[in-house]
């Protein structure tokens, strides 16, 4: 398949939910005017032009790779180039496994790979991305410290990147010359990693993998960065036959010296009555934008995840559904994303609110952290009216409003609940009443409504994008 773009403006897409005065805008963002060409099928990425030049020119492209031996001979490694875009390549002794490799979108690139069952251990097996060397100059990653070398032979540095001519070349490959690697030894869901020089920086971004180590590797021919099924030293760390291993990544390419590394967040909407009775529990919804170009994630221990958090000005008692978020005090809460946000993508923040026994005007105050890193984007804000006056047949039970939800989680597929794509909220304004409500009626209907409407859109747009991309494919 081969994409030509030029971006630009594309014109807005205008959203108006149920719930009268709270519209909902989505609009695509500006970018920069850099034409951007690539050609992939099957098999891999073929083509990577930018403003004109061939990223990958003459040396290599984006695919899969593995040895039987340890070795990098042509002659015995399965590869993906070259396949029928089942099983891999294999010209020699070692036989190829069952894959699949697909590629949605251009930038970023979103890459899908499964590789296996094994049918016999292998020494090593990766996807390297091998650029043309004299285009990228220098390397960085989202971690500190990695070792360099090849073989047996490491030594430790210290830093999260450096140039590729600071790496030593200790290893030779037989008809082509010194090798030499930077190695980083681990990388968790989240981990970035890219490649800079004059001409474009390209970034790879992992969401979620079976992966063990990152290379840079200072090649004869290529300054290339390559994810790892394996472990080094190859040969005394075999991937075990019956292996299944899994990549789920993005690709993108910005202009050299732009920033990286962002993390932000936007506001896309909040929903929650304007009002309700005391000591009432109502439902309500966050829709956050993630508008930099870092992966928000959960962290398995929950130490150092990406999530929504009560600032010090919240009055508010939150109730998260279970294993999704706590609530210590008012000021100490947090709901948990359920899967990773990708840069341009959204996640939808589904709790309740216990209402105060006391009657007054009560605020919801909340932002995204990233727990013992930093607060980060834009404050949530919307204010909570508590009265006794509310009418009793308006106001939303609170038996009511907790099934609605449970209605919710359990027809609505799961990445509906949690997960919008960038597709889905690209760029957004939104136009919230001065009392932070929905601006509708408070009813238990009109609560229902509201939530379905929200939830509408998010399908809508969910199916359009995967319409979209089926388009694309050829």
């Amino acid at each position: 398949m081969k994409i030509l773009l030029c971006v630009g403006l594309v014109p807005a897409l205008v959203l108006q939910a149920a719930c009268g005065e709270a519209a909902l805008t989505l609009a695509r963002p500006l970018a920069s005017s850099a034409e951007i060409t690539v050609d992939y099928d099957a098999t891999g990425l073929h083509l990577l032009e930018w403003n004109g030049v061939n990223l990958l020119e003459g040396t290599g492209g984006y695919y899969i790779i593995g040895t039987c031996t340890g070795a990098d001979d042509e002659f015995t490694n399965v590869i993906s180039n070259g396949s029928d875009g089942q099983t891999l390549h294999a010209p020699g002794a070692c036989p190829g496994a069952p894959f699949s490799l697909s590629i949605t979108g251009t930038n970023p690139m979103r890459v899908s790979i499964q590789i296996g069952p094994l049918p016999v251990a292998y020494a090593g097996l990766s996807v390297p991305f091998d650029p043309k060397q004299t285009l990228f100059e220098s390397f960085a990653f989202s971690s500190s410290g990695y070792v360099v070398g090849c073989g047996a032979s490491w030594s430790p540095r210290s830093g999260s990147g450096a140039r590729f001519d600071t790496i030593p070349q200790p290893c030779t490959i037989p008809g082509h010359g010194a090798v030499g690697v930077a190695r980083v030894t681990s990388v968790p869901d989240g981990t970035w990693a890219e490649i800079t020089g004059p001409v474009a920086t390209v970034r790879r971004t992992v969401i979620s993998s079976d992966a063990q180590e990152l290379y840079f590797i200072r090649h004869p021919y290529t300054h290339n960065m390559e994810i790892s099924f394996g472990k080094e030293p190859l040969g005394s760390n075999l991937i075990p036959a019956g292996s299944v291993l899994n990549l789920e990544e993005e690709i993108s390419v910005r202009e050299p010296g732009s920033a990286g590394g962002v993390t932000d967040a936007e506001l896309v909407s909040i929903t929650l009555p304007a009002s309700a009775r005391p000591g009432q529990l109502v439902a309500a919804n966050v829709l956050m934008r993630n508008s930099g170009d870092t992966i928000w994630s959960e962290a398995g221990d929950h130490s150092s995840g990406h999530r929504l958090g009560s600032l010090a000005g919240n009055e508010l008692s939150w109730v998260p559904r279970a294993h999704e978020g706590y609530s210590n005090s008012v000021t100490d809460q947090r709901i948990f994303l359920t899967s990773p946000v990708v840069a341009g993508g959204g996640a939808s923040f589904e709790f309740h609110v216990q209402t105060p026994a006391v009657e007054g005007s009560y605020q919801l105050r909340a932002r995204m952290v990233q727990d013992g890193v930093a607060w980060f984007g834009a404050e949530v804000q919307a204010t909570l009216v508590v009265s006794a006056s509310v009418d009793a047949g308006v106001a939303a039970d609170s038996a009511v409003v907790a099934d609605a939800s449970a209605a919710l989680d359990s027809a609505l597929p799961p990445d509906v609940t949690q997960h919008a794509d960038a597709a889905q909220l690209a760029d957004a304004e939104v136009t919230t009443p001065s009392t932070g409500g929905c601006g509708c009626r408070t009813g238990g209907d009109a609560q229902r409504s509201g939530w379905f409407a929200l939830m509408g859109l998010l399908w809508l747009a969910s199916a359009q994008r995967k319409r979209r991309r089926v388009g694309t494919k050829r």
